[in-house]
C-alpha cells in the first residue's frame, strides 16, 4: 500500500502566493495586477483574523465550561456541608477540605489568556471555594 501524502491547505507566506499569480496578463495593466495581488493578500489576512476570532471564541467557551463545571461541583460540596451535622463534618473534614483545595488547583490550571471575562469568572469561583472552606471551618468550630 502506498500512503497518501497530506495536502497542505495552509500557506504561511503571502509572498509565495503573490509569486504564484500570473504577472503577464495581456488584458491587464501592471497597476491592476498589483491592486489585485494586494486585494488577495487583504482577503487572506481577513480570513486568518476571522479564523483566530473563532479559535478565541472556542477557547473562551471551553474555559468557561471548565470553570462552570468546577463551580457546580463545589456547589454540590457546599450543599453536603450544609446538610451534615458537626460530628459528621468532623469525621469528613479532611476529605472536604482536600476536595475544595483540589478544585482551587483545578481552577489554577485553566488558562485565561488575559480574557477579562474568564479571569472574573475564575476569581469569583475561587472566592466561592474560599467561602465554602470558611463555612466548613465555622460548622466544625461552632460551639453549639
Amino acid at each position: 500500500m502506498t500512503e497518501k501524502q497530506p495536502t497542505c491547505s495552509k500557506i504561511s507566506s503571502s509572498e509565495f502566493l503573490l509569486s504564484e499569480l500570473p504577472d503577464d496578463s495581456p488584458s491587464s495593466s501592471s497597476a491592476e495586477t498589483v491592486n489585485s495581488k494586494e486585494q488577495i493578500v487583504e482577503n487572506q489576512q481577513q480570513q486568518k483574523m476571522e479564523g483566530e476570532d473563532i479559535d478565541l471564541y472556542q477557547f473562551e467557551q471551553e474555559a468557561l465550561n471548565k470553570i462552570n463545571s468546577i463551580k457546580c461541583e463545589v456547589e454540590h460540596l457546599k450543599e453536603e456541608i450544609l446538610i451534615f451535622d458537626k460530628d459528621t463534618l468532623k469525621s469528613l473534614f479532611g476529605r472536604y477540605e482536600e476536595l475544595l483545595i483540589l478544585k482551587t488547583l483545578d481552577l489554577d490550571d485553566i488558562e485565561t489568556r488575559g480574557v477579562d471575562k474568564l479571569k472574573e469568572n475564575r476569581r469569583a469561583t475561587v472566592l466561592f471555594i474560599q467561602d465554602c472552606l470558611k463555612l466548613l471551618d465555622s460548622k466544625i468550630n461552632d460551639p453549639a
